[in-house]
């Protein structure tokens, strides 16, 4: 009904209906009624109009109209000043169809005049949004689609799914999610309820749309196989049924890191405590890491064999945890510092935020006798069980030392020369004083000349011995004097 048919004048004011949700970006039907609100009167609000003053003689009404209809649909009228609480109607709204319904108020004042408010656009809509698309699970998730503690671990302690929006989903809509043990349905799986998701109009435009469910959440709900699915509730309270379910196995349950020692393959014993005859290493020591041991597929395990960086210390490369057996080689030049000593053997698990350190296993390893290292040679002596000095050429003779098992760089060496001197008394001369073995030397051995004057200072027909000391042990320790780990090679010299 026309403002021109009642003469009115102009509120600036419209009603109110507090209970309506307010319009959101991407959703513009402003002032949508709660289907809740519907089963009983839905209250009607105003603001007080100017020069209000009602007498017993003179009363001011208020007629509340729904755009399209001759008969108002409320209506109050006052005889004293009017209190601001007072200032409401409640109107039956369940019986209104679905759609848009403008409300405005005309108030007749005391002296007779007639003013109309501004309308309020109110929407019903009790139409219910459809089951939503299936949650579709990582594609990383294993093969038995199972979520583990590992992987929540690995994937920032969540499980994310994503779905294709529902073509009716508008910005305001909520998604609510469930973690349920079962398949029941109905209105019991509230109890499963993990969250609620109120969706922007940024998010309602997205062609995907993911969700992480929490793993405290996974794991309070305990391991076994669990259905996750949500439901869309659409702004104005309308629920829609259950999404398909996606079928999740769950083994959140953390599982303790074992890590048990290493065992090496040629020694005897047990981890945590093994011998090792060092004459089984002599091309190198293999270690196997237990199958046992608690490491993921995405993980890596590095070998410390003593300390790396001290003598006899060696590190392995990072091996992919893949690649099994989990086996390392450490080479046998790591092996020489340890004779007649004890070593700490332990790998390494790298995870993707973390290191775990492994029990040790402490190896004991053997001594090993002179046979199995060479003697010094002399190149004019070959083949033969004397030195003839006549056989020197070029004022020097060449001691030779050839490589020997376990070697290394580790490793010092001193080489002597003794005898006894034509002028009578013993006497050794120190041909290498200490020093560290090179890199060339792995391969070709020591050789060092020797001055013919030197050799020329021992008595004639008498033994000359040539010592070799070795330390295992980058010079730490020595064998004593006179008693060189090496065997002693004795020639006679002559002229």
């Amino acid at each position: 009904m026309g403002r021109e048919l009642f003469g009115d004048g102009e509120l600036d004011n419209a009603p109110r209906v507090p209970v309506a949700h307010g319009p959101v970006e991407g959703d513009d039907r402003e002032y949508l009624l709660p289907v809740t609100e519907l089963a009983a009167p839905i209250r009607v609000e105003f603001d007080l109009w100017q020069n209000s003053s009602p007498r017993p003689q003179l009363p001011e009404i208020l007629w509340l109209y729904r755009e399209g209809d001759v008969e108002p649909i409320g209506e109050k009228q006052w005889t004293a000043p009017i209190s601001l609480d007072e200032l409401f109607i409640e109107v039956e709204m369940g019986q209104w169809s679905d759609g848009k319904h403008a409300v405005y108020y005309r108030v007749q004042l005391f002296n007779g005049s007639t003013s109309r408010s501004k309308a309020l656009t109110v929407w019903i809509d009790r139409v219910a949004p459809g089951a939503g698309d299936a949650l579709k699970l990582p594609q990383d998730l294993n093969p038995a689609e199972t979520v583990t503690a590992h992987y929540l671990e690995t994937h920032g302690d969540t499980l994310e799914v994503t779905f294709e929006p529902p073509a009716e989903l508008i910005a305001g809509d909520t998604l609510r999610f469930y973690w349920n043990p079962n398949l029941s349905g109905g209105g019991e799986d509230e109890d499963y309820c993990v969250d609620d998701w109120t969706l922007t109009a940024a998010d309602v435009a997205k062609p995907l749309l993911s969700y992480a469910f929490e793993g405290q959440v996974l794991r309070e709900r305990g391991d076994g196989i669990r259905y996750a699915y949500y439901r869309i509730k659409d702004r104005a309270g309308n629920a829609g049924g259950p999404s398909w379910p996606a079928a999740v196995s769950v083994a959140a349950a953390p599982i303790p890191r074992d890590l048990p020692p290493p065992r090496v393959h040629s020694a005897t014993g047990t981890p945590p405590r093994q011998s090792l005859d060092p004459a089984h290493a002599l091309d190198g020591v293999t270690v196997e890491v237990p199958e046992s041991a608690v490491i993921y597929d995405d993980e890596h395990i590095a070998l410390s064999w003593h300390v790396p960086g001290a003598a006899g210390g060696w590190a392995s490369d990072r091996l992919a945890a893949t690649i099994r057996p989990w086996t390392f080689t450490v080479p046998a030049t790591a092996v020489g510092a340890h004779l007649s000593g004890r070593l700490d053997i332990k790998y390494t698990v790298f995870a993707s935020s973390e290191e775990a350190g492994s029990a040790a296993t402490e190896l004991s390893v053997g001594n090993l006798p002179g046979s199995h290292f060479p003697m010094v040679s002399c190149v004019e002596a070959e083949g033969m069980a004397y030195l003839s000095l006549a056989r020197i050429q070029g004022g020097s003779a060449t001691f030779r030392l050839e490589r020997w098992v376990l070697m290394s760089t580790d490793q010092h060496v001193k080489l002597t020369v003794s005898g006894t001197l034509q002028a009578g008394g013993a006497y050794e001369r120190v041909l290498v004083d200490h020093r560290g073995v090179t890199e060339a030397e792995l391969t070709s051995g020591l050789t060092q000349p020797v001055a013919k004057a030197d050799l020329e200072l021992f008595a004639r027909n008498s033994d000359i011995r040539l010592r070799a000391y070795v330390s295992w042990d980058r010079g730490s320790t020595w064998p004593p004097e006179g008693l060189p780990n090496f065997p002693v090679r004795s020639l006679l010299l002559k002229d």
